[in-house]
């Protein structure tokens, strides 16, 4: 069970980061860093994450599953998921560029504004600022990897993630959220 993964919200939320970004582009892998950052910080404040999409620990850190394949255009994505990315991002080496505006109207104003916080806070920062930054988190250092040809990820649970953030005892809210939000998805069919 996880909370339900939305495209056109997911990429809303990244044409909000690179919106921001010089020149309306950034390295990819401090994007992922940065949507992991803000759907860490959605749980601790609101009790659930912007993205809805599953994280993993990856040898340079965390990423959001979904949004990394969509990047990568992986076998996983569908050719209309990944049509529908295509539409407003670019792929340029190891960059990630807005080809246009996705708009926000599947965001809340509270995840336009952690959004943007969180890419304040770290858009001065170098690449190896920013994964250094991510790897003390202590669900990070929990499930890091140690790069192998035999395990590429590592799932980090919900449960990790609520406990370093020191809300555990909000756990079964939490879950609530999750329930609610996978109920809601099947009745409105998205």
């Amino acid at each position: 069970m996880s909370f339900v993964f939305r495209l056109p919200k997911v990429v809303q939320e990244v044409g909000v980061i690179l919106a921001a970004a010089p020149e309306h582009r950034l390295n990819y892998t401090v994007l992922l860093k940065l949507l992991y950052l803000a759907d860490r910080e959605s749980l601790a404040e609101v009790r659930q994450p912007i993205s809805g999409d599953t994280h993993y620990a990856l040898p340079r850190g965390p990423v959001l599953s979904r949004v990394c394949d969509l990047i990568r255009k992986t076998s996983y994505v569908s050719e209309e998921q990944a049509e529908y990315w295509a539409k407003y991002f670019d792929v340029d080496d190891k960059e990630i560029v807005l080809k246009q505006d996705p708009g926000t109207s599947h965001l809340s104003e509270y995840e336009v504004k952690k959004l943007l916080d969180v890419f304040s806070r770290l858009d001065r920062k170098t690449f190896g600022q920013v994964l250094d930054y991510v790897d003390e988190l202590p669900e990070v250092k929990k499930n890091k990897l140690k790069f192998s040809l035999n395990c590429r990820k590592k799932l980090i649970a919900l449960e990790d993630i609520v406990e370093a953030i020191g809300k555990r005892d909000l756990l079964d809210e939490i879950n609530q959220n999750k329930i609610e939000d996978e109920f809601l998805a099947r009745i409105l069919g998205n």
